[in-house]
Protein backbone atom coordinates (compact mmCIF):
# COMPACT_ATOMS: atom_id res chain seq x y z
CA UNK A 1 0.00 0.00 0.00
CA UNK A 2 2.92 2.55 0.34
CA UNK A 3 4.39 1.93 -2.96
CA UNK A 4 0.78 1.75 -4.43
CA UNK A 5 1.01 5.40 -6.51
CA UNK A 6 4.44 4.78 -7.79
CA UNK A 7 3.55 1.35 -8.92
CA UNK A 8 0.60 2.92 -10.23
CA UNK A 9 2.22 5.88 -12.53
CA UNK A 10 5.58 4.01 -13.32
CA UNK A 11 2.71 1.97 -15.48
CA UNK A 12 1.95 5.28 -17.47
CA UNK A 13 -1.61 5.25 -15.66
CA UNK A 14 -3.02 7.96 -12.81
CA UNK A 15 -4.37 7.51 -9.98
CA UNK A 16 -7.24 8.60 -9.38
CA UNK A 17 -8.10 11.53 -7.17
CA UNK A 18 -10.46 10.77 -3.57
CA UNK A 19 -13.50 12.85 -4.01
CA UNK A 20 -14.16 14.79 -0.96
CA UNK A 21 -18.03 15.92 -0.51
CA UNK A 22 -18.36 18.86 1.65
CA UNK A 23 -21.88 19.81 3.29
CA UNK A 24 -23.51 22.94 1.81
CA UNK A 25 -23.79 25.31 4.62
CA UNK A 26 -27.78 25.65 4.14
CA UNK A 27 -30.02 24.17 1.73
CA UNK A 28 -33.57 24.34 1.05
CA UNK A 29 -35.96 21.69 -0.81
CA UNK A 30 -39.60 20.70 -1.53
CA UNK A 31 -40.55 18.66 1.42
CA UNK A 32 -42.84 15.08 0.36
CA UNK A 33 -46.18 16.87 1.27
CA UNK A 34 -47.31 19.42 -0.73
CA UNK A 35 -47.17 22.99 1.02
CA UNK A 36 -44.24 21.66 2.64
CA UNK A 37 -40.39 22.72 3.01
CA UNK A 38 -37.49 20.72 4.48
CA UNK A 39 -34.26 23.24 5.67
CA UNK A 40 -30.53 21.62 6.25
CA UNK A 41 -27.87 23.33 7.98
CA UNK A 42 -24.48 22.32 8.84
CA UNK A 43 -23.63 21.37 12.56
CA UNK A 44 -22.33 24.35 14.44
CA UNK A 45 -21.38 21.99 17.14
CA UNK A 46 -22.30 19.42 19.67
CA UNK A 47 -24.49 21.80 21.91
CA UNK A 48 -25.92 24.41 19.06
CA UNK A 49 -29.48 25.03 18.60
CA UNK A 50 -30.91 26.98 15.77
CA UNK A 51 -33.19 29.76 15.23
CA UNK A 52 -34.91 29.79 11.87
CA UNK A 53 -36.95 32.77 10.19
CA UNK A 54 -39.45 32.59 6.83
CA UNK A 55 -40.38 35.76 4.26
CA UNK A 56 -43.23 35.65 2.13
CA UNK A 57 -42.66 39.49 0.62
CA UNK A 58 -39.02 39.58 -0.78
CA UNK A 59 -37.04 39.65 2.92
CA UNK A 60 -38.81 42.93 3.41
CA UNK A 61 -39.99 41.47 7.08
CA UNK A 62 -38.77 38.17 8.79
CA UNK A 63 -41.34 35.68 10.73
CA UNK A 64 -39.55 33.76 13.38
CA UNK A 65 -40.18 29.87 13.26
CA UNK A 66 -39.28 27.74 15.90
CA UNK A 67 -35.81 27.20 17.32
CA UNK A 68 -34.56 23.81 17.51
CA UNK A 69 -31.11 21.80 18.90
CA UNK A 70 -31.61 19.86 15.25
CA UNK A 71 -29.94 20.82 11.54
CA UNK A 72 -32.79 20.17 10.08
CA UNK A 73 -36.09 21.63 10.29
CA UNK A 74 -39.69 20.86 7.99
CA UNK A 75 -42.62 23.91 7.72
CA UNK A 76 -45.32 22.97 6.75
CA UNK A 77 -48.79 24.57 5.61
CA UNK A 78 -47.15 26.75 3.24
CA UNK A 79 -49.21 28.18 0.36
CA UNK A 80 -48.59 26.94 -2.70
CA UNK A 81 -47.08 28.78 -5.65
CA UNK A 82 -45.62 31.28 -3.19
CA UNK A 83 -42.05 32.04 -3.46
CA UNK A 84 -40.67 31.88 0.37
CA UNK A 85 -37.21 32.98 2.00
CA UNK A 86 -35.69 31.11 4.41
CA UNK A 87 -32.66 31.95 6.83
CA UNK A 88 -31.05 30.48 10.50
CA UNK A 89 -28.90 31.61 12.66
CA UNK A 90 -26.91 29.34 15.27
CA UNK A 91 -26.66 29.53 18.93
CA UNK A 92 -23.34 28.04 20.39
CA UNK A 93 -21.96 28.28 23.65
CA UNK A 94 -19.53 30.95 22.51
CA UNK A 95 -22.82 32.93 21.49
CA UNK A 96 -25.00 33.86 18.49
CA UNK A 97 -24.41 34.10 15.10
CA UNK A 98 -25.29 35.82 12.39
CA UNK A 99 -28.01 35.47 10.46
CA UNK A 100 -27.38 33.46 7.01
CA UNK A 101 -27.52 34.46 3.22
CA UNK A 102 -31.42 34.24 2.32
CA UNK A 103 -32.48 31.39 0.06
CA UNK A 104 -35.42 31.12 -1.61
CA UNK A 105 -38.21 28.50 -2.75
CA UNK A 106 -41.03 28.51 -4.98
CA UNK A 107 -43.20 26.46 -3.01
CA UNK A 108 -44.80 23.03 -4.79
Amino acid sequence: PENAEAIITSTSLSVRKTAVRIKAPFAVKQGTVSGSIILTVRSAGKHASYDWEMSIDGAKTWTALSSTTQTKTTVTALPVGTNVMFRFRSLTPKGQGDWSQPLGILVK
